[in-house]
């Protein structure tokens, strides 16, 4: 309810902020003619019946500009001086002093006000407000109520009067000339001197405000039904959730089951097809060879992606066992490293191991190294996979205080930045990734981010696209 009030008075500051912002440049506008008009005058001199002549011309190319004269200057600190707004021949009106510069005279103008107040009172302040403004000595330069001549700054509207808390203007609730509650903004134009108030009506100004308690109201009651439903409802519920527990059960050992059903004549096509390339049953011809080979490495796709989808049953029904042994992550990483050489190759991708660089000694870290080595050999095949020709590929370790960061960083197509978030779910290949048409079913970083974690690790990627990635990750010594 604060909040409601506040913007209230916000939206109506802003409004009397524009005009106060209206009247100053209006004065600025007269300051600046006024100065155009002192320095034909100092170019003359001041002899009275020259400068007659350059007021005269002046006048009446600024229609505005009613009166104005030379007088003995009074002001001690060279700065202009506006008057309370004044009537003269039926029009509103205000005198404006201002220094004549080297000299002992004052420029001494009298201008009218009316396009400045029909700018001004063309502001609303919602459908039912009003906006006036008030001189210092609280005399009205525009109001809407006729006969209207002057406000009390003293009363009600003390947050308006000079030696207010708030010089600079402020807020308050008072009763107005045609006897409604209103809620009153006010700022100072400091620039002429004017005090703009927009005011409006409580009903409207607090409508916001009455309708967040009928909103509060509403939830509260509707807050008391839900419960009650909750709790007729909570057996169904329930059971909802178990069988919906059930279900995915269900669905996790179907796939299970399936990758097992597959994963054995997948091994048994793949040694009968390494019996063929071997030559065990004759020579083959080129064509020959070709076409095993690729039909040898489709199967090992599929071979891969039923040990993956059995992995992440396992992962996700909590039987992914781990048995931590402590482990040289240096030799490991070698051994991984080395596994990848022929495929590196085949690539025209450099991979390259680079040794630790700091005098911390690289102890044994209690790790499962078949994991491990499944995490790593995932990171260096994507980034030989997803390289650019005649890349590279660098693995380091790097031992600090209680950690050891395993670094594997490429010069590949990277990752797009809207879609880094991304690439650790389940099933995700990035755009650019399957654009190239390279084989891949987008679990092998989802499975590395769970071994990592279930080490007590993390994985971090920083990459962009099209300039390569580069993925750490760090496990904890103890």
């Amino acid at each position: 309810m604060r909040d409601v009030e506040q913007s209230a008075v916000q939206y109506q500051a802003e409004v009397a902020r524009r005009v106060a912002l209206r009247a100053d440049f209006f004065l600025e506008k007269k300051l600046r003619e006024m100065g155009g008009l002192a320095l034909d005058i100092l170019e003359t001199g001041t002899n009275k019946k020259k400068t007659d002549i350059i007021i005269g011309k002046f006048l009446a190319r600024h229609p505005d500009f009613i009166a104005a004269s030379l007088i003995p200057t009074t002001s001690e600190y060279g700065e202009y001086v506006v008057s309370p707004v004044m009537p003269m021949a039926g029009r509103k009106v205000i005198r404006i002093t201002a220094p004549l510069p080297y000299t002992d005279f004052s420029l001494d103008m009298v201008v009218t006000i009316g396009d400045v107040i029909a700018e001004m009172a063309s502001e609303r302040v919602g459908v039912l407000g009003r906006l006036y403004a008030v001189d210092a000595k609280g005399g009205i330069v525009f109001h809407e109520y006729e006969g209207v001549t002057d406000i009390d700054v003293e009363g009600a509207r003390s947050f308006m009067g000079a030696d207010a808390a708030l010089p600079s203007g402020g807020s308050g609730t008072y009763v107005n000339e045609a006897g409604d509650e209103v809620l009153g903004v006010a700022l100072r134009a400091t620039g002429i001197g004017w005090t703009v108030v927009a005011e409006d009506p409580l009903t409207e100004a607090w409508a916001n405000k009455y309708n967040a308690i009928a909103l509060a109201v509403i939830l509260m009651v509707m807050g008391v039904i839900f419960v009650i439903i909750l709790i007729i409802n909570f057996k169904k519920i329930m059971a909802i959730a178990v069988r919906e527990e059930t279900l995915h059960k269900a669905k996790s050992d179907y796939i299970s089951l399936l990758a097992h059903q597959l994963r054995s004549p997948l091994t048994g096509t793949k040694w009968n097809i390494k019996t063929l390339l071997d030559g065990d049953w004759g020579r083959l011809n080129e064509k020959q060879k070709h076409f095993l080979s690729r039909s040898y490495e489709t199967n090992e796709q599929m071979i891969k992606l039923v040990n993956d989808l059995l992995n992440i049953t396992r992962i996700e029904e909590g039987r992914y066992n781990f048995m931590p042994r402590k482990t040289d992550v240096l030799a490991l990483v070698a051994h991984v490293a080395d596994s990848f050489r022929d495929e590196a190759r085949h690539a025209g991708v450099k991979l390259t191991v680079e040794k630790q660089r700091t005098k911390l000694r690289m102890p044994l870290v209690p790790l499962d190294a078949e994991k491990i080595e499944m995490a790593i050999g995932n990171l260096i095949d994507n980034a030989i996979r997803y390289n650019k020709p005649k890349g590279s590929v660098t693995v380091s370790v790097v031992r600090e205080v209680h950690v050891v960061k395993i670094r594997v960083v490429d010069t590949g197509v990277g990752i797009p930045a809207q879609q880094k978030a991304q690439i650790f779910s389940r099933f995700f290949r990035g755009d650019n990734v399957v654009k190239m048409q390279v084989q891949g079913f987008g679990l092998g970083l989802y499975i590395v981010k769970n071994i990592i974690e279930r080490h007590r690790g993390t994985i971090e990627v920083e990459s962009k696209e099209n300039e390569g990635a580069a993925f750490t990750i760090t496990l904890p010594l103890r």
